[in-house]
């Protein structure tokens, strides 16, 4: 999904509309060096080397729009992570991850067609909201389990032992 959120980045620079924006984006393994890709229309996308997990999370919360694509039927980690700092951000949908199923887990989820136009638009709409403060707020309470035990409740322990027990 990495090319097609570039391109989408392409595609929204070239209308002019990152014109002022920082784009970043995190991970390289190159921890000696940022590297900036030109996106066209003046605009750059610099790639931040990885960070430790606390750094990480304070480098999230002083950014406003956050992108992460995934080709996965569950929301992943990162999204979730985005959102929880106060990003809005925009992920793609896919089988059983739909706009609904997103926003039921946080209102800073926005979710986009995954095609270079839909992602396109919804950076457009994420980058249009960035001033609702109350939202971001509101949606950095992530609705989804932060301990083994919302996670693995009574009845999933017993389902996973059932199936176990079965092999």
């Amino acid at each position: 999904m990495f090319e097609l959120g570039l391109m989408a980045l392409f595609r929204t620079a070239s209308q002019g509309a990152l014109s002022g924006w920082e784009v970043c984006g995190i991970g390289s393994v190159d921890t000696l060096s940022n590297w900036r890709l030109d996106l066209g229309a003046g605009v750059g996308l610099e790639l931040l080397p990885r960070r430790s997990q606390g750094d990480y999370g304070d480098l999230l919360r002083g950014f406003d729009v956050g992108l992460a694509l995934m080709y996965t039927p569950h929301p992943s980690l990162v999204p979730l992570e985005m959102a929880s700092a106060g990003m809005l951000v925009v992920s793609n949908s896919f089988e059983n991850k739909t706009a609904e199923s997103l926003q039921a887990i946080s209102e800073n989820l926005i979710t986009a067609e995954p095609t270079v136009a839909g992602v396109s638009a919804t950076l457009l709409k994420a980058m249009g909201d960035v001033g609702d403060y109350e939202r971001r707020v509101r949606g950095a309470s992530v609705r989804w389990p932060t301990r083994w035990e919302d996670s693995f409740t009574d009845d999933v322990i017993e389902k996973i032992a059932s199936f176990l027990d079965a092999s």
